[in-house]
């Protein structure tokens, strides 16, 4: 599902999610907490993403990297 849809009428962003799990996305690639400033930009942009949650030695989330 394309939880996000540009209205062209409004020049608005509407969501169309209606839960949380509708925003999800399956496998969800990570930066590990160590990472650099720049493998982070160059892990981001390669990908054409806007964010990555970041991930400790143990796989534990710790936070957001991006935008």
């Amino acid at each position: 599902m394309n939880a996000i849809a540009f209205t062209e009428t409004t020049n608005r962003l509407a969501l169309l999610a209606k839960t949380a799990e509708d925003l999800m996305t399956t496998n969800p690639l990570s930066l590990r907490e160590h990472a650099t400033v720049d493998e982070g930009i160059s892990f981001l942009t390669s990908r054409g993403f806007g964010g990555a949650p970041v991930v400790n030695h143990a796989g534990k989330p710790v936070g957001f990297g991006g935008k």
